[in-house]
């Protein structure tokens, strides 16, 4: 089990105790250190995680950040409103 929470990206474990995830990347920066605004579980058991800063993707033990950079429309992961852009 994965929660998003204002203090970072949490994993729970069937004993019942949970653990901060370490969000980073190769300069070692914790790219989860504060707020994480979202996260989901695909098909693939990928792990998708929404940031202010953007989306971080979790295959396996390899973390790949997504910003504006990558072709996102903003550095800060946004959401909401309807498919018509309302």
């Amino acid at each position: 089990m994965l929660a998003a929470t204002s203090d970072g990206l949490w994993a729970g474990h069937d004993s019942g105790r949970w653990e901060r995830v370490l969000v980073a990347d190769e300069y070692g920066r914790d790219w989860a250190a504060g707020a994480v605004l979202g996260v989901a579980l695909d098909e693939a058991g990928v792990w998708w995680v929404a940031l202010p800063s953007g989306v971080a993707c979790r295959r396996g033990a390899a973390w790949t950040f997504y910003t504006g950079r990558e072709g996102l429309p903003y550095a800060d992961f946004t959401g909401g409103g309807d498919r018509a852009g309302r």
